[in-house]
């Protein structure tokens, strides 16, 4: 019951706005609540159909079709691949969605809370909302263009092809600090289709920008318009409008706090129930400190270790820190807070290095031990939730070799747990 309560908020959110998405006037539409992650996880050749939910804490999923359902990416980085026909696909702060589906299409939601990748372009094709959040970020390889839709912008968005003409109505809408990256802009079929309605944003492209039809770029003038420098001034009959132009601009870059080159858990060499994190940066920008924080289940982190940041540098950094080993962690994932106590969330591990004097093969549903000695008594089979499927008795095991399976499983991706060490297992049913 309380699976179903909170459901149905969620349901009534998104309904909300459905309903009021439409306009470009006043304000932007207010990002709604995250909603929690719930309903049954996600495997290949899913259809998720109307009042079904499914979530993701990462993976590569084939064959998936958004058919008036709701999927919610939890964490980890979720590859996709089919097709976002109608319902709402919402990323959660901390989770990476990766997919070449190029369109969100009439009926279909896009609600980004942490970091969106479309390898093929974006097109907002009359969808019903196709918003990012603040703090969030969407990456582009392609254009970015609309047809009646509004695309709600508090966050960073970068596209490496062209900001393209919106067709019918709609537009962008720029929250207060937004930022868009754009190589060029083009524009032919609506007035102000760029609003900022409160505060100021910014815009900025590094190519050329056209326009014709005597249409206007924006109606506000807290929409900055900023020429890079090498940019072409603007070509064709229309204008900038009201936007604040700058040209030969050298700012409205969109970055992250910190720039993280990696980051790796391992099981400490001279100690086996000892970690070891280690990251490194290649820039940090008023970085207080970092958190390392374990999770049985990808959706529920505690710290377990904490470093100072490095403050603003320009310079590579490294970090490391040893801490004990508690076996319900899984996953770690690292946590960047600034000084202003705004957190951002980094990759997500699971720890490696790991070892002890059983030899353990693992090949996909199966795992074979060759039990040289008696100290390994037994092991734990976990989905991607942290969910304990089953518990293995090694303590009447023969010396030698000896074979299980997970055909009995659902095809998924699962983790083996035996000792201190963690075994990445899937199977292909």
């Amino acid at each position: 019951m309380i699976h179903l309560r909170l459901r149905a908020k969620a349901l009534a959110l998104l309904l909300f706005i459905t309903l009021f998405s439409g306009s470009l006037t006043g304000q932007c539409t207010a990002m709604p609540a995250e909603p929690a992650c719930s309903g049954t996880a996600l495997a290949n050749n899913t259809n998720i159909n109307g009042g079904s939910t499914y979530y993701s804490n990462g993976g590569t999923f084939t064959g998936l079709n958004l058919n008036g359902g709701t999927l919610i990416l939890c964490s980890g980085t979720t590859t996709l691949s089919g097709s976002f026909n109608s319902g709402s696909l919402i990323v959660k702060t901390g989770a990476t969605l990766s997919t070449a589906i190029s369109q969100i299409a009439s009926g279909c939601s896009l609600y980004n809370y942490g970091t969106a990748t479309f390898s093929s372009g974006l097109l907002v094709n009359s969808a019903t909302a196709c918003m990012n959040a603040l703090g969030a970020r969407v990456n582009i390889t392609g254009n970015l263009t609309g047809n009646s839709a509004t695309f709600v912008n508090y966050g960073g968005v970068v596209a490496t092809g062209t900001l393209g003409d919106w067709q019918s109505s709609g537009g962008i809408c720029q929250g207060n600090q937004a930022k868009l990256a754009v190589a060029n802009i083009s524009w032919t079929s609506i007035n102000t289709w760029v609003q900022t309605p409160s505060g100021t944003s910014c815009i900025s492209y590094t190519g050329i920008a056209t326009s014709s039809n005597f249409h206007t770029f924006s109606g506000d003038v807290g929409t900055n318009v900023c020429e890079k420098v090498g940019a072409s001034d603007l070509t064709g009959n229309g204008s900038w409008g009201s936007a604040t132009l700058t040209k030969s601009c050298t700012n409205c870059d969109i970055t992250l706090p910190v720039e993280l080159l990696s980051f790796s858990v391992n099981c400490a060499p001279a100690d086996q129930s000892k970690i070891e994190a280690q990251w490194t940066t290649a820039s940090e920008i008023n970085s207080s400190s970092f958190d390392v924080e374990q999770s049985a289940d990808m959706v529920n982190f505690k710290s377990v270790a904490h470093m100072n940041g490095g403050g603003n540098s320009s310079v590579m950094l490294e970090y490391s820190v040893v801490f004990s080993r508690d076996e319900r962690g899984i996953y770690y994932r690292l946590k960047q807070t600034d000084y202003d106590g705004k957190n951002t969330y980094y990759a997500v591990a699971a720890p490696s290095g790991c070892s002890h004097k059983n030899i353990v093969k693992v090949m996909n549903n199966t795992f074979m031990i060759d039990k040289t000695s008696l100290d390994l008594t037994g092991g734990e089979l976990f989905d991607v939730t942290g969910r304990l499927l089953k518990m293995y008795d090694f303590t009447q095991l023969p010396i030698g070799i000896s074979q299980f399976t997970i055909d009995d499983l659902p095809s998924a991706v699962y983790v083996l747990r035996l000792e201190y060490s963690y075994y990445k297992m899937e199977n292909k049913n």
